[in-house]
C-alpha cells in the first residue's frame, strides 16, 4: 500500500476512536434525554411536560452530585425497557415514575 493510504486509514481510525470515546462519555446524557422525551410522549396530553423534564433533570443532577451515575443509568435503561411495552401512561403512572426516579436504592451508598 501507498503511504497516503496508511495516512488515510490512520486518520479514519483516529476519527472512529474519538467518536466512540465521545459517545461513551455522553452515554448517560443521551439515555437521560431519550427516556425523558419518551415519558413526555407517552404521558397524557394534559400532563405538564415541564414537570417531567424537571423531575428528570433533578434526578440527573442528584446522580452526578451523589456519585451514583451508573445506578441512575441502569434505572433509566430499566424505565426504557418498561416503556417499550406501554403505549400510553396515565397521570398516576407518570406521577409514580417521577416519584421513584433517581432515588438511590440504599441511601448509605
Amino acid at each position: 500500500m501507498k503511504k497516503s493510504t496508511y495516512i488515510v486509514l490512520a486518520a479514519l481510525l483516529l476519527f472512529f476512536l474519538s467518536a466512540m470515546w465521545l459517545l461513551k462519555s455522553y452515554s448517560l446524557e443521551l439515555i437521560h434525554v431519550v427516556v425523558a422525551h419518551t415519558v413526555i410522549q407517552k404521558a397524557p396530553p394534559d400532563y405538564p411536560a415541564s414537570k417531567i423534564e424537571k423531575a428528570f433533570d433533578d434526578a440527573f443532577q442528584q446522580a452526578q452530585a451523589g456519585g451514583w451515575k451508573d445506578r441512575y443509568k441502569s434505572e433509566l435503561l430499566a424505565i426504557s425497557q418498561r416503556l417499550e411495552k406501554i403505549q400510553k401512561l396515565d397521570a398516576a403512572e407518570v406521577d409514580q415514575l417521577l416519584r421513584n426516579l433517581g432515588e438511590p436504592a440504599e441511601k448509605s451508598q
